[in-house]
């Protein structure tokens, strides 16, 4: 089984500081949809049903830009 994770895939994207090791700062799910200008009620996340909302809209949006 393979797996995606938006979180790892858009870290050089997002190049959110500090570097740790290194590396740029995973981005939060909130910093992904910034960085996509994607727009969310704050609100709303951090429940199950509205976080995989967004996930799928920032994973989509990337994709369309040639993210990944």
């Amino acid at each position: 089984t393979k797996i995606f994770c938006t979180m790892q895939q858009s870290t050089s994207r997002c190049r959110l500081l500090p570097r740790i090791r290194g590396n740029f700062k995973w981005p939060k799910l909130t910093e992904l949809a910034d960085a996509l200008g994607l727009e969310y009620e704050a609100a709303l996340l951090h429940s199950a049903l509205a976080d995989a909302r967004l996930t799928a809209k920032a994973f989509t949006t990337a994709r369309a830009l040639g993210w990944w």
